[in-house]
């Protein structure tokens, strides 16, 4: 007999001798195993949306195969939840998942996933993800996943007390401009009930957990050839004061190498790579290659909002802060935003000084989600989305968006897209005092352009949108949602699924071979009905065209750049599609001539 669940282990029972057999460390709760008609191989499914075959000889896995492992919120329920235990697995998302497109391969998305969808919904106040998937959208194939903090690849997942084990979550998923460095930020945070035994009275719960928090700033070198990640440097507690604090937001210079970030102290830190010495001498790698590390090369402190390291914030006053930080397109200006919802403001910072040129207040309205930068203006989201001309010091426009969107949330998610100078919004839609996402929550996506506050797509999806990001080298977006689907946005067309799971697929549905003979042969008399109709017309009388004047027509490159350009290789629509839109700019109507 072979059984498995929630252990991630699979278990062979020798009901003869009454042995067993293990094979530990599956990555995965197991939902579901199928003996080949043979026997000489298992089939083993996993809740992470792959499946492994295993030879039964020496239980080696032959064939690997994995979908989208971002969180999914699914009308199905796993048979583990059948088991009644201490603790359940709670079916709601707080917050999106980190998602970054590659600049070199642009085909390629990472995400931040996690050890199954019962491992990552584990902690209901957060996503315990502590790997990265990186996903082939045009192949459909799972590329490399990779843990980037501590997990628990084990088969004791839980505590005495029957408790899943929470496992650190990734917060920021960055890549350098030129593709070369990923930055990443993994969070993790003790539950209330592991610390519950060190109360003292002069200190709750919540502090105790605060002051028990890991925070980790790491980079990461990426290898171009294989995509493999080396961990270079790892920053313990980049932001602190008496306790870790929070980095809320990190962003890439687009003219060099380097990083930025902006955490609960109020300092931005800069950070910048640096040759690795020893001796005096630059350090080499057994190839010969150049050994790096990194480093905070500037720190800018943002006026009285600084807390220093040595005083103690109440927690109610604490929890309210919050930052955003992005580059302008040039490199030359860093924008940071910083503060809570009642006096949150916006610093201009000089990349090559690091002094602050500028102040701007009163931009936000409720706690601070997003700031991008897009040409001359910063795309700002908060309860209200603004658009704020920074060169002519002026309000383009803004929207409201708790008219309909009640009060934004986490889930709430900008990106923009500086090819295409235009941004996207998504929003849940959450029902009134609702702040997480349960079944059946859907979401609403625009398209936005910085000249004008009408959308250029609006987009319904009965899914919660996780992540949203910009299509690499292309004017779309790529959208991942709650069904580990991911779609590609783009203005001017309607929403295409890049990625589905393959029970949408309907690859178990086989024709019969006189549906197959039927078909050829309806569709064989159409050629022959289509090849007669041709060869009249082509015996026909042909002067039927000096009733009309010829005119060439002329078509402007911007017309086909804008059919060619409408998004990614990978989103494209059928070639049959792309050649009547070209079939139709250079084909003119004919001009009829004035009687004589």
């Amino acid at each position: 007999m072979i059984s498995g669940g929630a252990e991630e282990v699979l278990v062979l029972w020798q009901l003869d001798t009454a042995k067993t057999d293990f094979l530990p460390h599956l990555g995965a709760t197991i939902e579901n195993i199928v003996v080949s008609p043979r026997g000489a191989s298992y089939a083993v499914h996993l809740d992470d949306n792959s499946t492994m075959v295993l030879s039964t000889s020496e239980l080696k896995p032959t064939t690997y195969v994995s979908g989208v492992q971002s969180v999914v919120l699914s009308d199905t329920k796993s048979k583990e939840l059948l088991v009644h235990r201490v603790s359940e697995v709670p079916e709601e998302i707080s917050r999106s998942v980190p998602a970054a497109s590659n600049p070199v391969n642009p085909s390629q998305i990472t995400m931040a996933v996690g050890n199954g969808q019962q491992s990552m919904l584990a902690d209901g106040n957060s996503l315990s993800a502590p790997y990265i998937q990186i996903f082939d959208i045009e192949s459909s194939q799972n590329v490399l996943k990779q843990a980037m903090a501590r997990t628990n690849p084990t088969e004791a997942n839980i505590t005495s007390e029957g408790h899943p084990i929470v496992e650190p979550m990734l917060t920021q998923v960055v890549y350098s401009r030129d593709g070369t460095w990923l930055a990443t930020v993994d969070e993790w945070q003790p539950p209330e009930r592991d610390v519950s035994a060190l109360v003292d009275g002069s200190r709750s719960l919540a502090d105790l957990c605060r002051e028990r928090t890991e925070i980790y700033l790491k980079f990461w070198e990426v290898n171009q050839d294989t995509g493999a990640l080396q961990l270079v440097t790892r920053i313990n507690d980049a932001h602190r004061t008496s306790q870790p604090e929070s980095i809320f937001d990190l962003a890439t210079n687009p003219t060099g190498t380097q990083f930025a970030t902006v955490g609960g102290d109020g300092i931005v830190r800069v950070w910048s790579p640096r040759l690795r010495q020893r001796d005096g001498l630059a350090a080499t790698g057994p190839e010969g290659t150049a050994l790096w590390s990194w480093q905070c090369s500037q720190m800018i402190h943002l006026g009285e909002n600084v807390v220093p390291e040595d005083d103690v914030i109440g927690l109610q006053q604490h929890g309210s802060l919050a930052g955003a930080i992005d580059y302008s397109e040039d490199g030359s200006i860093l924008f940071a935003a910083y503060g809570t919802a009642s006096d949150a403001v916006v610093y201009i910072i000089d990349t090559e000084s690091g002094e602050i040129r500028d102040r701007i207040e009163g931009m936000f309205t409720g706690e601070i989600r997003a700031l991008k930068a897009i040409a001359s203006c910063l795309v700002m989201l908060s309860n209200e989305l603004t658009v704020y001309d920074i060169v002519a010091d002026e309000l383009r426009y803004g929207l409201n968006l708790s008219d309909r969107f009640n009060e934004s949330t986490k889930l709430t998610q900008l990106a923009v897209n500086r090819r295409s100078r235009s941004f996207a919004l998504a929003v849940p839609l959450l029902a009134p005092d609702q702040k997480k996402a349960t079944k059946g929550t859907a979401s609403e996506l625009a398209v936005f352009s910085i000249e004008e506050n009408t959308p250029q797509l609006v987009q319904h999806f009965s899914q919660v949108i996780t992540a949203l990001l910009p299509a690499a080298k292309s004017s779309g977006f790529v959208v991942v949602d709650s069904a580990a689907q991911i779609w590609s946005a783009n203005p001017g067309a309607e929403a295409a699924t890049l990625a589905r799971p393959l029970e949408d697929l309907q690859l178990d549905k086989v024709t019969s071979a006189a549906e197959d003979d039927m078909e050829m042969a309806v569709n064989g008399e159409e050629e022959e009905d289509n090849a007669d109709e041709e060869m009249q017309d082509a015996g026909g009388d042909v002067d039927e065209d000096d009733d009309y004047d010829i005119h060439q027509a002329v078509v402007a490159p911007q017309h086909l750049a804008d059919i060619f350009n409408a998004g990614p290789s990978f989103a494209m629509p059928p070639i049959e599609d792309l050649f009547y839109q070209v079939a139709g700019l250079f084909s003119a109507k004919p001009m009829s001539t004035p009687s004589a």
